[in-house]
């Protein structure tokens, strides 16, 4: 069994008491049916709160996120202006670079779930993340606002 496959959304639910294996066998079935993604058939038919599926997709997904120094990352241009410096802030996540097609931005493991529910909500394209140490994206996040005249006040 591959490390993907045993970091199953509907494995994290029933581990964290949030579903039961009934529940997820229910949610598979209707997926399978619908072809409607897991976390929003468990939202639907379980009043699951999103949050927890954030929680649960974050998790898969934080395999396959690097970690990275900020100081070694290239930063394009203008990409800043996607988020005001506000929500860069509130959110900790810093755009880094477009490159056609998705978009690469620094968020926290801890605030991974937030940030990938938020660009879901945001952003047309995809969004890959890289992991930053927390004390770092800070100071990145006002070091690249304020280089783009978004000075942000704390």
């Amino acid at each position: 069994m591959s490390e993907r496959d045993s970091l199953r959304m509907g494995e994290l639910l029933v581990r964290e008491g949030i579903l039961t294996a009934n529940q997820v066998d229910e949610i598979l079935i209707e997926q399978f049916n619908s072809e409607k993604p897991f976390g929003v058939i468990a939202c639907e038919k379980f009043g699951i709160d999103e949050e927890d599926i954030w929680e649960a997709y974050a998790c898969q997904m934080v395999l396959f996120y690097d970690s990275v120094d900020l100081a070694c990352e290239v930063f394009d241009i203008g990409v800043t202006d996607t988020m005001t410096a506000r929500e860069a802030w509130m959110q900790r996540i810093l755009p880094m670079r477009f490159d056609g097609q998705e978009y690469v931005c620094a968020t926290t493991r801890e605030q991974l779930p937030k940030a990938m529910a938020f660009v879901n909500e945001r952003f047309d394209h995809y969004v890959h993340f890289a992991l930053a140490e927390r004390g770092q994206l800070e100071v990145f996040i006002m070091q690249q606002y304020a280089e783009a005249g978004q000075a942000l006040e704390i």
